[in-house]
Formats: structure tokens, C-alpha cells, sequence
């Protein structure tokens, strides 16, 4: 397969700095760098994970008139979107493009998920019993939600036969959040297996982010960016609670 290098995505569990690369790489002056651009993802995402029949060709065609346009108005194009996972391989079948895979600690992703739905967002696993301390703001938002929430459907649960299935009704909030999380990281690395490892380039978030951004840009190939605009940026705690709180 002939490979694009002027095509790449970014994936990872939620919480795991994939928006505040993102952010940085979309700064690069020859790279655009979307971040989270098609819902439809977190549908094909779910029914995929739970093994329903999906028009996946569709959906890719969807992404290629993004990559289309974005390579009119820079010599680089990227997405970020932690919903691609089951996806991989046929991104990777159409575009031969390059993937960054960020990971976090597992205890340091899930604290901060759920920091996060109970101070921001308020919608991690609605089912669960278990709400956690909503904030004024987590409450609102979860009210303001309400209905086919596709961010909480494009979560994995477990389906009838696995060994965690009977007993989900009663996990706690923080069950959840940790089978969320393993369940991610087996997609990854099944769909990974399908990608050439000189195609594929995993950032341990913890504790040398900074270092491996100024590689993995390199790699990529953008351009203007210098250490000390990546080292500000990354001090700026990009889409942390703080910085969303209201």
C-alpha cells in the first residue's frame, strides 16, 4: 500500500492530552489539525465495538472529503478523535497515513475522566447508579443532554456473554471508568496490529510529553513550531478542568 505522510490522526483514551497535541500541531504553519469533526464517528464507533453490521465505507468517505479539503489549504492534515479506535484499519486501508497513539496510566486517565464528568460534563455512563458529586456546571450539562447523549452511546459496554455483562447494572462509577479504559486499549492495540509499526508512533502522556510532541512533530513533518512555543502551550493546560470551568 502506497503511504500518504501528508495524512495522520490522533488517538488515545479520553483525558490523555490528545486535545492539547492536537491543538499544538493545528498551530504548525503547514498543518491543519481537526479536532473531533464527524458525530457519526461516535455512532459507527459504538456499533462496531458491539458487533452490529456498519456502512463504514460510507463514513470513510465522509473523512476523505475532509482530508480532500484539507490538504487544499495545507500540505498536512490531521484528526484527532478518541471514537476511532474500531476504525483503524480502515483508515489505514485508505489513506496509508501515519496514527499518534497517546497514552496515559491507567489510575491518572480514570481520575481525571471522572473529574471531569463531575466538575464539566456530567455524562459519563448515565446508566450508573453511581452520579458521583455534580458540580452546579456538571448538573446543567447533563440536564442540557439529556436524550441520545452520542458521547456517553460511544462508550463500550459490555455485551451479552462477556463476564463483566450481568454484573454492569450495579458498577460503580469508577468500574465503569476503568472497563472503559481497558476495553479502549484492546482496540487499539488489535487494530494496530493492522498498521506498520513505521506508521505508528505511541506518546507515553507521562512524565516526557513535551520532549516526545517536538519528535512526533518532526516526524509529521511540520513546520514552525519551536520548543518554546510547545513548552508554553502544553504549561497552558489546554482543555483541563480549569480551563472549562464556568
Amino acid at each position: 500500500m502506497d503511504t500518504d505522510n501528508r495524512v495522520f490522526f490522533i488517538v488515545s483514551a479520553p483525558r490523555s492530552a490528545s486535545t492539547a497535541v492536537a491543538t499544538i500541531f493545528n498551530e504548525a504553519e503547514n498543518c491543519i489539525c481537526a479536532i473531533e469533526p464527524d458525530r457519526e464517528s461516535k455512532i459507527i464507533s459504538r456499533d462496531m465495538m458491539d458487533g452490529k453490521q456498519v456502512n463504514v465505507a460510507k463514513w470513510i468517505r465522509s473523512v476523505r472529503k475532509r482530508v480532500k479539503q484539507g490538504l487544499k489549504q495545507a500540505e498536512v492534515y490531521g484528526e484527532k478523535d478518541v471514537t476511532y479506535g474500531p476504525m483503524i484499519p480502515w483508515l489505514y486501508q485508505e489513506f496509508g497515513c501515519r496514527f499518534v497513539y497517546l497514552i496515559r496510566e491507567r489510575k491518572a486517565a480514570v481520575d481525571s475522566m471522572i473529574r471531569w464528568h463531575e466538575e464539566i460534563t456530567g455524562c459519563l455512563y448515565r446508566e450508573c447508579k453511581d452520579r458521583g458529586q455534580l458540580s452546579e456546571q456538571a448538573l446543567a450539562n447533563e440536564r442540557a443532554n439529556e436524550g441520545r447523549d452520542l458521547s456517553d452511546y460511544s462508550r463500550p459496554r459490555p455485551r451479552p456473554g462477556d463476564p463483566e455483562y450481568y454484573g454492569w447494572p450495579d458498577y460503580t462509577l469508577r468500574a465503569m471508568t476503568e472497563y472503559y479504559y481497558r476495553r479502549l486499549t484492546q482496540i487499539y492495540h488489535a487494530a494496530f496490529m493492522w498498521v506498520p509499526e513505521y506508521m505508528q508512533y505511541w506518546v507515553g502522556v507521562e512524565p516526557t510529553l513535551q520532549l516526545h510532541v517536538q519528535t512526533v512533530r518532526c516526524w509529521l513533518g511540520l513546520k514552525g513550531l519551536n520548543c518554546k512555543q510547545i513548552e508554553t502551550m502544553l504549561s497552558a493546560r489546554i482543555n483541563s478542568v480549569e480551563s472549562r470551568r464556568l
